[in-house]
C-alpha cells in the first residue's frame, strides 16, 4: 500500500525531531544551523509541513546526517511498530473527527513522544493479534461508541427522513408500503429491482439484498423476505441515494469492510430507513401510553408490530433510538443472537449496543461462548424446544 502524504510528513518530522534530540539541539540551535525559522521547523516536526529538497538538505547538513537517511521511510528500531502503523490506512480510516479529535492534533500527540506512542501501538497490536481482532471489528466498535456518545439519536438523519416524506408527499401518519418504495426507486433513481434471481443461487440465499452499481443500478432482493423486511431493504437503498452516500457495501450482510465510511454510511442509511418507516411522533405517543401502564402489556406491544408493519428487530431498534432522547431512558442494552432454530449448539452475537456500561459477562477471549444463564439464551432454548415439540 502506498503511504499517504500525511504520513510522509509525519515520518520526516519524527526523524528530524529524533536526530535533533539525539544531538541535544534545541529548535533555536537547529534554526541557527539550518537557516530555517523556529516556527517552520516546529511545523515540520509535527508533520504539518513537508519542506522542499533544498530545505531538507539544509536540515540534513545541520544534523550531520545523509540526505537519503532523512527522507527514507525507515525509522529506528524502537519506532518500528509506529512505522508499520503509518504504512497502513488505519490512521486515515479511523473516524477521529466523529469524536472531536482533529487529525492534526493526533499527529502532534504522536510527535510529542513518539517512543512512548510507538510502545503503546506495539501493545495494542499485540493484544489485537492475541485476540484475533480484525480491522472491521475496530470500525464496528468505533460506530457503537459513536452511537452511545450521541444517545443513539441523530436529529440530522431524522430530518432527512422528514424531508424525503415531504419531497414525495408521503403521509407521515400512515405506513409506507414496499410497493411505494419500489416505485420511487425505479421511477426517481432509475433502479432495476429483481425479486426472484437470488433464490436461483443457493449460495446467495443468505443475503437479503445485493446491489450492483451503474448508470441503471440493479438491486436483487430475496423473495423470502416479509413485506416489512422488504420495505426496510428498499428504504435503506433510498437512504443511500437520497443522502448521496457513495462509499457503501453492496451486500446486505458484510462480506468485506474496506473503510469506516462503508460502515458509517450503512448505519446512516439503515437509520434513515427506520425513521422513514416508523414515524417518530406516532411511536413516541404510543410508547408514552405503553410506559404509563402499571404492568408490562404484551398484547399492546404485539399490537405495535401490527400497527407499524414492523419486525420485532425493526421495532426494538427504533425504540432504542427514541427512548434515550425523549424519555431519558438510558439504562438498557440491545443484543441480537443468531442460532439454529432446530436446536442451538452455538450462539453468535451479531449486533450489540450498550448504554451506561458494557454488559457483562462479555466475550473477550477467542471463541468464548456467551453465558447460558442469560435471559436471551434461555428464551432461545425454550423456543427451540417448542419448535422441536411442534408447538
Amino acid at each position: 500500500m502506498a503511504i499517504s502524504e500525511k504520513n510522509l510528513r509525519l515520518i520526516l518530522g519524527l526523524k528530524i525531531r529524533q536526530n535533533r534530540q539525539n544531538r541535544k539541539y534545541s529548535l533555536k540551535e537547529l534554526s541557527d544551523l539550518s537557516g530555517l525559522s523556529i516556527s517552520y521547523l516546529n511545523e515540520i516536526e509535527k508533520g504539518k509541513k513537508y519542506p522542499k529538497a533544498d530545505k531538507i538538505v539544509a536540515i540534513a547538513q545541520a544534523l550531520d546526517i545523509p540526505y537519503d537517511d532523512l527522507v527514507s521511510l525507515k525509522l529506528d528500531r524502537e519506532l518500528n511498530p509506529l512505522a508499520d502503523l503509518l504504512k497502513t490506512s488505519l490512521l486515515q480510516d479511523l473516524p477521529f473527527d466523529l469524536f472531536g479529535i482533529d487529525s492534526g492534533d493526533l499527529m502532534s500527540l504522536i510527535s510529542e513522544d513518539p517512543t512512548r506512542f510507538s510502545a503503546l501501538v506495539a501493545t495494542l497490536v499485540e493484544i489485537a493479534r492475541n485476540y484475533d481482532v480484525q480491522v472491521e471489528q475496530v470500525f464496528f466498535a468505533a460506530l457503537r461508541s459513536y452511537q452511545e456518545v450521541h444517545n443513539n439519536y441523530f436529529s440530522d438523519l431524522e430530518n432527512e427522513a422528514d424531508l424525503f416524506r415531504k419531497t414525495h408527499d408521503l403521509d407521515s401518519d400512515k405506513g409506507i408500503s414496499p410497493e411505494k418504495l419500489d416505485e420511487i426507486l425505479t421511477g426517481t433513481y432509475g433502479y432495476e429491482i429483481d425479486y426472484q434471481r437470488l433464490g436461483d443461487y443457493p449460495e446467495l440465499r443468505g443475503f437479503r439484498s445485493i446491489f450492483i452499481p451503474g448508470n441503471n443500478p440493479k438491486l436483487f432482493v430475496n423473495n423470502q423476505l416479509l413485506p416489512s423486511q422488504r420495505a426496510f431493504v428498499l428504504g435503506r437503498e433510498i437512504g443511500h441515494q437520497f443522502m448521496n452516500l457513495k462509499s457503501r457495501s453492496y451486500t446486505s450482510t458484510w462480506l468485506k469492510v474496506d473503510s469506516f465510511d462503508q460502515v458509517f454510511h450503512h448505519f446512516k442509511a439503515s437509520y434513515f430507513a427506520g425513521a422513514l418507516l416508523l414515524n417518530r411522533d406516532r411511536l413516541i405517543n404510543d410508547l408514552n401510553i405503553f410506559f404509563q401502564k402499571n404492568h408490562f402489556d404484551d398484547d399492546f406491544f404485539l399490537d405495535l408490530l401490527q400497527k407499524y408493519n414492523a419486525t420485532p428487530e425493526m421495532l426494538l431498534h427504533r425504540i432504542a433510538q427514541l427512548i434515550p432522547e425523549f424519555m431519558e431512558f438510558n439504562q438498557f442494552y440491545f443484543l441480537r443472537f443468531n442460532t439454529p432454530l432446530t436446536g442451538p449448539e452455538k450462539y453468535t452475537l451479531t449486533k450489540e449496543l450498550h448504554f451506561s456500561r458494557l454488559h457483562g459477562p462479555h466475550g473477550t477471549e477467542l471463541h468464548e461462548h456467551y453465558c447460558r444463564r442469560w435471559v436471551t439464551i434461555t428464551i432461545l432454548d425454550e423456543l427451540a424446544n417448542h419448535h422441536r415439540d411442534k408447538k
